[in-house]
């Protein structure tokens, strides 16, 4: 995805139960079942005085309702864990308890203003009366500890869970009024994964074209077609009307060959461009002492505590014990290639630019989540060079937006994901 797209999209398994993962993919099913951004999903958080920038959008009182509760919240959240050590803290989302659980294309998230109404209004009337009053009325102080009816641990895990929906809305926000930016056909790679899977057995009809029927053939070639918006980039229905002669002629089996091999080709070739180094960092410094090789980045101006913050996280993602590391030093200048983190208030963590020097981050997201922690150390992959593995899509007909990964195990996938052999041996064809 180019200008790298918008972040993994976490939207957001946040807090979320493994039954409430399967409401999701179930209510998707009930519903009817590029630019270059690197945007890092769905963490990321819209403020109430944010609202007002927003164009309209559907159920828009109930969303503006959720992002004002949520980001309450989020606020009474921190000061209930103040004197918490920021380790020790409970996150609004765990790595640990997410792996196994990341969307995939066979149970993608789907989402849109109803279904996040739906998650917020459910676990809102769980919160006892005393809780849901601080966090509707703005005027009430919030207090430092829990009310009397409800424990410590449990006020947190309720907040917890209103923050999954607080950060969908906030990303609904973002994106409906973009939708259109987002169409489905280049960035749905399921129907072209079920082409690859079905390669022999597509194969072996092809054997028998001259004794099936034209209703069969013609089967064959809207499945074929289905594959071309994101093989090759065209419509599908432009590649009916350019392939359905293949249905009229019981001689056409060759040429049906010919078709099915280009399709599995070139959108072999893409879908494995989702996971390689898409285009270098020209600001970069390599070095070697023996088998260790080192990568180094410069940065300026950076206060010392953020500085220590992203050596830390580049620390616990991109350095491979023994082979490579990969390390940022205090340029005495600054250059076109020193890299820059901007923390914008409400804006989608993302790199303007693959292979770039700057990253952007959420301001409203607090360094102590490990949400923010691990969206950096994604996004700080795109600045290696890396693309995204997963896409985001709006689906016209479930009138929502579509998300899944490509490698629930990869990081640049899914932030549950881990930094692989796969990345380090990218990183020394291209560097080294």
């Amino acid at each position: 995805m180019g200008k790298t797209d918008f972040a993994p999209i976490l939207l957001l398994t946040i807090a979320l139960t493994s039954a409430s993962c399967s409401s999701r993919s179930n209510h998707g099913k009930e519903l009817a079942h590029q630019k270059e951004d690197h945007e890092l999903g769905l963490f990321h958080i819209v403020t109430p005085t944010q609202l007002e920038k927003s164009g309209s959008m559907p159920n828009e009182g109930g969303i503006s309702e959720v992002i004002r509760v949520g980001a309450r919240a989020l606020e009474w959240l921190t000061l209930l864990q103040k004197n918490t050590p920021m380790a020790q803290r409970t996150q609004v989302w765990k790595k640990e308890s997410s792996i196994g659980r990341e969307f995939s294309p066979e149970y993608p998230l789907i989402y849109n203003d109803a279904i996040i109404l739906e998650e917020f209004n459910s676990t809102f009337a769980r919160l006892p009366l005393s809780a849901q009053q601080v966090l509707l009325d703005a005027t009430i102080g919030l207090p430092e500890s829990a009310p009397s009816d409800v424990s410590h641990d449990e006020l947190i895990g309720f907040l917890s869970a209103i923050f999954s929906s607080y950060s969908q809305a906030s990303r609904w926000l973002s994106l409906y009024d973009k939708r259109d930016a987002y169409k489905q056909g280049p960035r749905d790679v399921r129907p072209w994964l079920k082409l690859r899977d079905r390669e022999t057995a597509l194969k072996e009809l092809i054997w028998k074209w001259d004794v099936i029927s034209p209703e069969e053939r013609m089967k064959f070639v809207d499945e074929l077609a289905g594959s071309c918006p994101f093989a090759v980039s065209k419509e599908k229905q432009a590649c009916i009307k350019e392939y359905e002669r293949l249905a009229e002629s019981m001689f056409a089996g060759t040429r049906a060959f010919r078709w099915l091999n280009e399709l599995i080709r070139q959108g072999k070739e893409r879908y494995e461009e989702k996971f390689a180094i898409k285009r270098a960092n020209q600001g970069l410094r390599t070095s070697s002492v023996g088998a260790l090789k080192k990568i180094e980045l410069g940065v300026f101006g950076i206060d010392r505590e953020l500085l220590q913050w992203m050596q830390e996280q580049i620390a616990q993602s991109w350095n491979f014990p023994g082979l490579l590391t990969v390390e940022l030093y205090e340029a005495q200048t600054e250059t076109e290639q020193s890299l820059v983190v901007e923390w914008k208030s409400g804006e989608m963590p993302r790199v303007p630019q693959t292979g770039g020097n700057v990253i952007v981050m959420d301001a409203n997201t607090p360094r102590w989540l490990e949400y923010t922690n691990v969206t950096f150390r994604h996004e700080f992959g795109h600045i290696l060079g890396f693309g995204d593995c997963y896409t985001e899509f709006w689906d016209e007909e479930l009138r929502a937006f579509t998300f899944y990964s490509f490698d629930p195990t990869n990081a640049m996938c899914a932030l549950s994901g881990d930094y692989q052999e796969r990345h380090y041996k990218a990183l020394v064809e291209r560097y080294f």
